[in-house]
């Protein structure tokens, strides 16, 4: 039996859940992002929904127990991943917070509240010579071929999100100096991005040759457009890179605008990329979600090893050992 009454009625029947409603507004107000906004929504009603079935109506009642109830609830009935349960905490002890400031609760349940993170590596990296089969894979001599071998290229070589593509507009392409403006990227933060000689090579192709074609007169910013001149969205660049790896023969799950993203941070740090350049690039806030990728370059490093050290191959390593 679901603990949902109905999972689309987020009609605010308790003054919790009115106190939520007004949280949601506040982040509004204070101009948070959408993505952020939306993200909270969804957490906050998870909870919502387990207070319902708990008979939890006033914000006062969420303590540290009720807190390990709503784990354990996420963690069996709804079984979602470390990830979101993580996500899913952290919106709530935000909101907490906020009701604390608004002198609603006296204590936050800081404790049970607190999930450790789990960091895993990225599933799939590319080799070189895959990352050559996906962004040779579009078919040059076509207006939306070009188009898409340049975005290929542009995602490997500067390793930009999904989103952050999708938004580039002419204004942040800076060819001359080799960077690429990201605006608002995540955490709402600009960052400058180097872009190789190769991959403007073939964004100039796409500028110059398809898409004067397809903006016609109209005053269109955004780069990357569709052929009837209107910017390429967020969901069609994602279905499109996964066509092209399907393409390559490429086939295995996260096989995406991200796995690009994965591969070229690792080759970067494979070949001596200082660790604070890497995390520039990508944007990451801390650190240690850069680090992540040390240790897929320190996997590669043992398995080369034990494929080719002469004392690992064959068995060797046992040679002269007392039994």
């Amino acid at each position: 039996m679901s603990y949902y009454p109905d999972p689309r009625d987020r009609t605010p029947r308790s003054p919790l859940e009115h106190l939520a409603v007004r949280w949601l507004s506040h982040m509004r107000d204070i101009d948070y992002s959408p993505a952020t906004v939306r993200r909270c929504t969804y957490d906050v009603w998870r909870f919502l929904s387990f207070c319902r079935a708990a008979d939890l109506v006033e914000v006062s009642q969420v303590g540290g127990p009720e807190v390990l109830a709503f784990r354990r609830w996420m963690q069996g009935i709804e079984t979602l991943g470390h990830a979101t349960q993580r996500g899913t905490l952290e919106s709530l002890q935000t909101m907490l917070h906020w009701a604390q400031r608004q002198r609603l609760i006296e204590d936050v349940p800081e404790d049970e509240l607190r999930l450790r993170q789990v960091r895993r590596l990225p599933r799939h990296i590319l080799r070189l010579e895959d990352v050559e089969r996906v962004l040779s894979a579009p078919d040059v001599r076509t207006r939306t071929g070009l188009r898409d071998r340049a975005i290929l290229e542009v995602f490997y070589s500067t390793g930009i999100r999904r989103k952050e593509l999708s938004g580039l507009c002419l204004d942040d392409i800076h060819l001359a100096r080799g960077l690429v403006l990201v605006r608002e990227g995540k955490g709402r933060k600009d960052r400058y991005v180097p872009i190789g000689s190769r991959a403007v090579k073939w964004l100039v192709a796409y500028l110059e040759r398809v898409r004067t074609h397809w903006t016609g007169s109209r005053d269109q910013q955004r780069v990357f457009l569709t052929a009837r001149g209107t910017p390429l969205t967020y969901f069609a660049l994602g279905q499109m890179v996964r066509a092209y790896f399907r393409l390559a023969d490429i086939v295995a799950p996260g096989m995406c605008c991200h796995a690009l993203r994965h591969s070229m941070a690792t080759h970067l740090m494979e070949n001596g990329a200082d660790i604070r350049a890497v995390q520039d690039i990508l944007g990451h806030e801390n650190i240690t979600s850069t680090q992540v990728y040390t240790h897929v370059t320190q996997t590669r490093a043992k398995e080369v090893h034990a494929r080719c050290h002469p004392m690992e191959r064959g068995g060797g390593g046992s040679h002269g050992m007392g039994r």
